[in-house]
């Protein structure tokens, strides 16, 4: 990559873009108003550059889960819900797309297997090439997890958080940021105890309970979600977690000056 650019590596959960409680409820006044902060980031710089990646939210995750698409082929029916899930995600990353174009930002819509390939759930190879020619040409990728095809168990899901890591750990990004729907990463579930406290530094010695749900699989998402974040931090020169159902959190991120959020750090 050219070193002069500036890059920004930004993640638009899929409770930011869209009503996780409704089924394919897209969060239009939300992702217009992240989009147009992009683009004031963007327009501050001509050496700036963006690259962006999506989750799935209610257009996704229900889906997928009543087919169980992550664990692969088990029986035919759940080709149905392979093809309708991707379906899904098209439809909701055309919306996303609209609204950044709409704020003048030159988007090009570049699906995960455009970047990476994968067998038995894990990333086998990847391939920037066309991240790569997108940020040259001025150009802000855009990319999403998805239902995808696996070469040993035929498909699966990648998240939008392995996506994030992979482009992480090639771009190198001066800031990566990940939009949510709280304020950033607490130290205990602040949707079941009022007492949870912000973490405004979370460092690798940092303590967070993860053991107030009583579903492992959460759990172990959230140990999961950790340690993307903190391989991130390796990457980027700054690493935030902040609301993106607030107004103006992300510009603020982007331009390093977290009021309230949470910064990853490495160290």
């Amino acid at each position: 990559m050219n070193v002069t650019l500036e890059i920004a590596l930004v993640k638009l959960g899929g409770s930011v873009v869209s009503d996780k409680g409704k089924l394919k409820t897209f969060s239009r006044k939300n992702v217009d108003s992240l989009s147009a902060e992009i683009n004031s980031y963007l327009s501050e710089s001509s050496d700036r550059r963006v690259v962006i990646v999506h989750g799935g939210g209610s257009f996704g995750h229900v889906k997928a889960k009543a087919y169980s698409i992550r664990e692969g082929l088990k029986n035919d029916s759940q080709l149905k819900g392979f093809a309708e899930v991707r379906q899904d995600m098209r439809l909701l990353n055309s919306r996303i797309m609209g609204c950044l174009m709409s704020r003048g930002i030159a988007s090009v819509s570049l699906p995960a297997e455009s970047i990476v390939s994968i067998r038995d759930t894990a990333v086998q190879s990847e391939d920037f090439s066309l991240v790569d020619a997108s940020i040259a040409h001025g150009m802000a990728p855009v990319t999403f997890g998805d239902a995808v095809f696996d070469s040993k168990r035929v498909f699966t899901i990648i998240s939008g958080d392995i996506l994030m890591h992979s482009l992480a750990g090639h771009l190198r990004p001066q800031v990566s940021v990940f939009c949510t729907d709280v304020d950033g990463v607490y130290d205990s579930n602040p949707v079941i105890n009022r007492s949870a406290r912000l973490i405004r530094l979370l460092t690798e010695s940092t303590k967070v309970s993860l053991e107030e749900s009583a579903r492992s699989d959460v759990t172990g998402e959230m140990r999961g979600k950790l340690a993307v974040l903190f391989d991130i931090a390796h990457c980027s020169s700054r690493t935030y977690v902040v609301n993106g159902r607030v107004r103006g959190r992300l510009l603020s991120a982007l331009r390093g000056d977290v009021r309230r959020g949470t910064e990853v750090s490495h160290g």
